[in-house]
């Protein structure tokens, strides 16, 4: 299929469908998380309607994990990221309605995501945690930047950080996907 891509020289059927399992993830995680800035920042009403679609996603990756490290890692990784959401809306909806809790709930935000790329790190020798805290920390510290920017009425920098989100995001697929590949040897 692709030459050289992050170290395999081609992607026969059961690598092709990690990197779909989490591309499927990474595509709806990206959007239902902009959806949910952009909707709580303009009151719109569906915000209900998109947290449900957040609150979907971590047993979605969770059954990814549990696919390829057993249902109690994916039990912990759909407990991991249900907390990220929380977080992530409470940030925002102390961001919006100017709350001062909203640094601390970024902190805790951050945190979290400390916590998880040492969790992950633990679970494949090819992760390695400073690398998944690096890209972790810029996807919340993206998605702040954009938030605080709408807020300044900046909406010409929408499709740029919409678009940087994306590739991070489907950086840390990509790196996700390869670790399983080379841990199962795929």
């Amino acid at each position: 299929m692709a030459n050289n891509i992050f170290g395999l020289t081609a992607l026969f059927p059961d690598q092709a469908e990690v990197f779909s399992l989490l591309n499927s993830f990474k595509e709806a995680h990206t959007f239902y998380s902009f959806m949910y800035i952009q909707a709580r920042q303009f009151r719109s009403d569906n915000c209900s309607s998109i947290m449900l679609g957040l609150r979907e996603l971590p047993d979605e990756l969770g059954n990814i994990f549990g696919k390829y490290y057993g249902d109690t890692v994916g039990n912990q990784i759909s407990k991991s990221m249900a907390i990220h959401y929380s977080l992530f809306s409470d940030y925002v909806n102390s961001f919006c309605s100017e709350n001062p809790k909203a640094e601390k709930l970024y902190s805790a935000l951050l945190e979290e995501s400390n916590k998880f790329a040492e969790f992950l790190a633990s679970l494949n020798p090819y992760w390695k945690e400073m690398e998944l805290r690096a890209m972790l920390s810029q996807e919340i510290k993206i998605l702040s930047t954009h938030m605080k920017n709408n807020s300044k009425s900046d909406y010409d920098s929408v499709i740029f950080y919409y678009n940087i989100y994306a590739r991070i995001i489907s950086d840390i697929s990509s790196y996700i996907s390869i670790g399983i590949i080379k841990q199962f040897s795929i």
